[in-house]
């Protein structure tokens, strides 16, 4: 049922940073945005602590900043990852105005329709609080602290009585996905 994260993380974050980039330029810009967007996106965090992404591309010329930070980074191949859950986040990211790029980017589906005026405030903001608050109930009935969709694939067991224990867990995580798709759907 979790979704796997393939080898072209980077591809995920640069088409959609190329797309959303357009997008912010016809609305003002990801650093213009207004305050009660800007609260959005940072109360809700499901891409910072791993509901979207297991983790974040990083460039070369941020590696050096993020290092100095403390803050863990994977080199793949000439590729630069930041893991999630970030070790920046603590209830909200403590680099906000120093994030990477992938991330000052990225827009989820929300944000873009709150920008647009497609979707009021409090909907964006009821769908993102249902969907933080099914994440952090499902973390606590599952073993593991560590990356979310990792933590869920090594508690799931492919047994009809482990399904049967369990069904509650399923009906939630179904749910999730079904969240996680309208939060962002080319990611969740």
């Amino acid at each position: 049922m979790p979704r796997k994260v393939g080898a072209s993380n980077r591809d995920r974050y640069v088409s959609r940073s190329k797309v959303r980039r357009r997008e912010a330029c016809a609305i003002g810009g990801r650093d213009d945005m207004p305050n009660r967007v800007a609260e959005l996106c940072l109360s809700c965090s499901l891409c910072c602590t791993n509901g979207l992404f297991r983790s974040v591309p990083v460039r070369a010329t941020e590696v050096a900043g993020l290092r100095a930070r403390r803050l863990p980074l994977i080199k793949r191949g000439d590729e630069w990852l930041m893991p999630f859950p970030c070790a920046a986040h603590n209830g909200r990211c403590s680099i906000y105005s120093d994030r990477p790029s992938a991330c000052r980017d990225y827009e989820c589906d929300v944000l873009v329709a709150l920008n647009s005026g497609q979707t009021p405030e409090s909907a964006a903001r009821s769908l993102l609080d249902r969907t933080n608050a099914l994440v952090a109930s499902i973390r606590t009935r599952i073993a593991g602290t560590g990356e979310f969709w990792a933590d869920v694939d090594r508690f799931c067991k492919d047994s009809a009585e482990w399904r049967s224990r369990h069904a509650d867990l399923l009906l939630d995580l179904f749910e999730l996905h079904a969240l996680l798709r309208r939060v962002d759907r080319k990611n969740g």
